[in-house]
């Protein structure tokens, strides 16, 4: 029983961290941000299950009010949009190489295939089976890469070992990992946030959230590994967001490429399933969900936006929120902390780009956040010494 728990702890903690747009997001970082990128945010990833066990506490307090109807409509918004994003890039990619009746009869199968597990009774092992079928296939894909590629090709080619792939000495490459550090918490504390971790019996122990980080790291690193390949052979896509798609679709074979849509078409439809379901129970409304699939579709329909973009994008909100939750301030004012924070970002953003932006909006938040507790500590100690 100790160990089933155990299972259910970590299935949980996966979920929020293996979701479709990571086959995309990873070989962009990789061929973005070269190796020090991808090492930098599989760390930060690693290091967000560790800090969400010491916050799970402060998330917890802040359930309740605008701060988390206002966090919800953001956090709807942002799935949206990877959904979106990703299914695009999918669905053009099979259009392109006219194999898209392929696609839609696979996605009928896999979804036939959840409804029936999910009316004989097997709906609990469903999200099991998925995050399963995600870890194996982020091994097993750049496997048939690596073995389709002349590996003398791969190891002695320029391209592969290039200076920038490498390079540790830009300033803006720490920034950017507290950044992908921001984005890593709130996909873990998010959850939490919205009373979904008491649902599953989430505790502050460390075994759940330690071994949940090492199984997790393989993911980024193996996907990422696909860069490196396009590098070598000199795969220069329109958009950065789509090179381990390019790569799969030339050097996977059939079995990599067909396990690759296996993989993420599993993962969108048990992920928008899981979406539906959410938004049956929230508390925004009609209004509040309408305008946050309308945000959604808006930002995904931008032409140059990448799957990075949204992630990065969206740490305007989060950043500014971690803050307020770490200070840990209990009050109906932190939906105000939070929304000075995200407009010093935006504004900052403009000025001198987004990352400085988020990390500047979410000191300020933090300031904030103190100077709020520390006047309320201040002010409850004179009324009990007037009293």
């Amino acid at each position: 029983m100790m160990a089933q728990g155990l299972a259910k702890k970590i299935v949980f903690l996966l979920i929020a961290n293996v979701p479709p747009m990571l086959f995309l997001l990873a070989p962009q970082i990789a061929y973005d941000y070269g190796v020090v990128g991808i090492v930098g945010f599989t760390a930060a990833g690693m290091l967000s299950f560790l800090f969400t066990r010491l916050m799970y506490q402060r998330t917890r307090e802040q359930e309740g009010g605008g701060l988390q109807t206002a966090m919800l409509f953001f956090s709807i918004a942002q799935f949206g949009c990877y959904l979106l994003l990703t299914a695009k890039i999918i669905i053009l990619r099979t259009y392109l190489n006219d194999s898209v009746w392929y696609l839609l009869a696979l996605a009928g199968v896999i979804t036939a295939i959840i409804l029936l597990a999910s009316r004989r009774g097997y709906g609990r092992w469903i999200p099991v089976s998925v995050i399963m079928m995600g870890m194996i296939a982020s091994v097993i894909i750049p496997t048939l890469v690596y073995l389709h590629v002349s590996i003398p090709t791969v190891y002695s080619g320029v391209h592969f070992l290039s200076i920038d792939t490498l390079s540790a000495n830009r300033a803006e490459m720490w920034w950017v990992m507290a950044v992908f550090f921001m984005g890593m918490m709130a996909q873990q504390l998010l959850p939490v946030f919205f009373g979904n971790g008491k649902q599953k019996g989430l505790s502050q122990q460390a075994y759940p959230h330690t071994l949940s980080a090492f199984l997790w790291s393989c993911l980024p690193i193996s996907l990422g590994s696909l860069a490196f390949v396009a590098k070598a052979q000199a795969i220069w896509p329109k958009q950065t967001d789509q090179v381990g798609v390019f790569v799969i679709e030339q050097f996977g074979g059939e079995v990599g490429h067909t396990l690759f849509l296996v993989s993420i078409l599993s993962m969108l439809i048990y992920s928008l399933a899981s979406t539906v379901r959410k938004v049956k129970q929230s508390v925004l409304g009609a209004r509040g969900l309408i305008g946050a699939f309308l945000l959604a579709v808006c930002i995904s329909l931008w032409p140059s936006i990448t799957i990075l973009d949204i992630f990065v994008g969206f740490c305007l909100v989060w950043g500014p929120l971690l803050s307020v939750i770490a200070v840990g301030t209990k009050s109906k004012a932190n939906l105000l902390l939070v929304f000075f924070g995200s407009a010093a970002a935006v504004i900052m953003s403009l000025q001198t780009g987004m990352i400085p932006g988020i990390l500047g909006g979410s000191l300020l938040s933090a300031l904030l956040a103190l100077a709020y507790k520390f006047v309320g500590k201040k002010t409850e100690q004179s009324a009990n010494e007037a009293a």
